[in-house]
């Protein structure tokens, strides 16, 4: 939910139309898979071997997961 919406916010202006019709290269994103593994793996830790409880975590990731696919996608986003 974080890679679409930051996608739709940051790189098509709030436009959905843009979003909507745009073609990936691919069907398969490295920036999405690591945007998304680094703050899950890392809420699993904290979850897992220190015992915090989990309903802290899925706003905090789901903000970190967004902010690491608009860097992780910087270059494409400047064109």
């Amino acid at each position: 939910g974080a890679v679409i919406f930051f996608d739709w916010h940051f790189r098509c202006k709030g436009n959905a139309d843009t979003l909507h019709n745009s073609v990936p290269s691919s069907s398969f994103s490295f920036s999405v898979l690591f945007a998304w593994l680094i703050p899950v793996g890392i809420a699993l830790y904290f979850i897992q071997a220190i015992g915090i409880t989990p309903w802290i975590f899925p706003l905090p990731c789901w903000i970190v997961c967004g902010v690491l696919y608009i860097l992780f996608n910087r270059k494409s986003l400047v064109a």
